[in-house]
């Protein structure tokens, strides 16, 4: 069995939820302090796809979740892992 490991990371920005989706390997450290520099770097952008293009381009994110507070949103995927 081949088994894919990420984590989550989740950041409130504005009115909106961003959760991001690494991948990893067993036992890695996981430090995912680089996605919250790009949205604190990104705040000022007026749209929200910039952020997502932003993160997806980080090492092993496959994936960037935009939500609003009632949980309605979109997933953008980098690829399929």
């Amino acid at each position: 069995m081949n088994l894919l490991y990420e984590s989550m990371t989740r950041i409130q920005w504005g009115a909106w939820t961003i959760r991001v989706w690494r991948q990893f390997e067993a036992g890695d450290v996981v430090d995912n302090g680089d996605i919250h520099e790009v949205v604190e770097s990104e705040v000022r952008l007026a749209w929200a796809g910039d952020v997502v293009k932003r993160i997806l381009k980080l090492d092993r994110v496959n994936a960037v979740e935009l939500v609003d507070a009632s949980g309605n949103g979109t997933v953008v995927y980098k690829d399929w892992p």
